[in-house]
């Protein structure tokens, strides 16, 4: 680790369009109802460490403009729990929370040679900032917290019309300029990151910034002129970097809303300042540029603003046949963590790895844009949609559930896909609804569910389930299946295979269906491959 001089802030990428694609939103499927999944876990870190010191007091005169210590106002901060995000690097899991405040504050920063100059505001660029919650999970479990500001520069935010709601921590536009200003939930102030062509280029600490007399500046305050906080510097003098924060009050249309309807004129709560140096470059703040650092190639460090800028060392994985172009170090090594542990997921992903490892099997990863959590294809390989969906292992496992079923069926599965290149909403070819359904039937008697029927009648529930355990003897044995073995055992196959075929056919006539398609008379190969050589103990 090094100090910070400039982290990636990542950014989305091109969506790959894949053969065979799950189009439903796996995450939800195929989630353990028992155990705290998404966001639940921040919101319990929340619940426990922070809601109860969510409220802040101001004092100011909002007639005058300018801060008093007459006037006590209670600032209550309120995540909008609806419209967060999450997120994952090498380091962390996050989530992103937007914050509701009574009363609205936004820093803005600039670079200056009087901290006390008559601060310039533009207010469609201080109605355009806006707050965030993040709670991160490092890879010890350790979590933490911090409220980040999104500040733009004014030409950014007039090139986007005036909403750069759109940007995330780790999803910024590729032209943002700007800053992202750090504070803990108790309001203090830790650093600000600069940002220009959507790279972090600058840190600037701020635990040590001075306070400056609000007496000291010009008796007017009101917002006034062309340019954003913006304030002339050349080497070789002196500067400082000078904060000021706003007060608003402002209106929401409703409870769940993140952007307020309207706000009142601001004035100033605070000023701040901290010398940098006497050797400063300009630049930070005009919109058009001022720093030729190409940014770090590393990552965020939530707790200082540092870089990590050594690329994790990755021993890959065997079944890791190379990566798209464009994945960074971090998603690489997402995916070969998840790849690696399905070697202890359970005895199927364990079955399915070692069987792949023998048979010298490997694969192409990529993480880009698409309609749903995941995808496989036999000439494509493994697609995520997100870094999140890589690092979530339900989603691998199902994906890895196709590949095998892909390895067992006579002529691969395939020729049950959708068509490529084919207009929207064109039906999958037959035999898409039986390759599907054999999946969740498996991952329903493997990890004790029986989610399959999720959208189903409650009378269609109770009968699915009843089945998966009655064929799995309450989850603990699979069924062992002998379509060509001893008449008892062709029995006991065919008796399987008729219950098999009526959920089968319940499944493809569930309303709104993403899977439905012509179904197919035929084995489930996979189910019998795989139920036939594993059992609930791995050797």
């Amino acid at each position: 680790m090094k100090k910070f001089t400039s982290p990636t802030i990542f950014f989305g990428m091109l969506c790959l369009l894949l053969v065979y694609s799950c189009k439903k939103q796996i995450g939800d499927i195929f989630s353990d109802p028992s155990k705290p999944e998404g966001l639940q876990w921040a919101k319990e870190y929340y619940a426990q460490h922070l809601q109860q010191q969510n409220s802040f007091s101001v004092k100011l005169s909002g007639s005058k403009g300018t801060l008093t210590t007459t006037d006590l106002k209670n600032n209550k901060k309120t995540p909008v729990w609806t419209k967060a995000s999450e997120g994952i690097t090498f380091q962390y899991t996050f989530a992103e929370i937007p914050l509701r405040y009574a009363h609205k504050i936004t820093p803005t920063l600039a670079l200056s040679k009087n901290p006390d100059e008559r601060p310039v505001a533009n207010p469609e660029v201080i109605d355009a900032s806006f707050d965030r919650l993040i709670i991160y999970k490092d890879k010890n479990g350790k979590i933490g917290q911090r409220i980040i500001s999104y500040i733009p520069d004014e030409a950014y935010l007039k090139k986007h019309k005036g909403n750069i709601s759109h940007n995330r921590i780790n999803q910024m536009d590729k032209d943002f300029f700007g800053y992202v200003h750090y504070k803990d939930w108790e309001g203090k102030a830790l650093f600000a990151i600069r940002v220009e062509n959507g790279k972090a280029v600058k840190r600037y600490n701020l635990a040590n910034n001075v306070k400056r007399g609000i007496s000291n500046l010009a008796q007017s305050a009101k917002p006034s002129g062309s340019k954003v906080m913006v304030l002339p510097v050349d080497p070789p003098d002196c500067i400082y970097l000078v904060t000021w924060d706003w007060y608003q009050d402002c209106y929401y249309a409703s409870e769940e809303a993140t952007t307020p309807t309207y706000c009142d004129p601001v004035v100033i709560y605070n000023v701040e300042s901290i010398l940098i140096s006497c050797n400063e470059p300009s630049g930070g703040g005009s919109g058009d540029g001022g720093s030729s650092d190409p940014g770090c190639p590393g990552l965020i460090m939530f707790e200082t603003g540092e870089c990590v800028v050594e690329e994790p060392e990755v021993t890959l994985d065997s079944l890791i046949k190379q990566f798209c172009d464009n994945l960074t170090a971090d998603q690489k090594a997402i995916i070969n963590t998840s790849v690696t542990a399905l070697k202890t997921f359970n005895c199927a992903t364990k079955y399915i790895y070692e069987k792949f490892k023998t048979e010298n099997r490997s694969f192409k990863f990529c993480i880009s844009a698409q309609d749903g959590n995941a995808s496989y294809g036999f000439t494509k390989g493994f697609n995520f949609g997100s870094d999140l969906a890589a690092a979530q292992m339900n989603i691998v496992e199902h994906e890895f559930y196709h590949a095998f079923q892909q390895t067992v069926y006579p002529g691969g599965i395939e020729q049950y896909g959708r068509p490529e290149n084919a207009p929207p909403n064109t039906l999958p070819n037959a035999g898409f609804v039986n390759t599907e359904f054999e999946q969740m039937v498996m991952n329903d008697m493997i990890n004790g569910n029986y989610l399959a029927f999720t959208n189903g009648t409650p009378s269609q529930k109770d009968l699915y389930e009843d089945w998966v355990k009655a064929v799995t003897n309450n989850y603990s044995t699979y069924p062992k299946l002998k379509p060509e073995g001893t008449p008892t055992e062709v029995a006991e196959y065919n008796n399987f295979m008729t219950s098999y075929n009526s959920f089968l056919a319940a499944f493809n006539a569930l309303p709104n269906n993403p899977y439905h398609s012509t179904a197919l008379n035929m084995q489930p190969y996979a189910i019998v491959n795989l139920f036939n050589h594993i059992n609930r103990t791995c050797p």
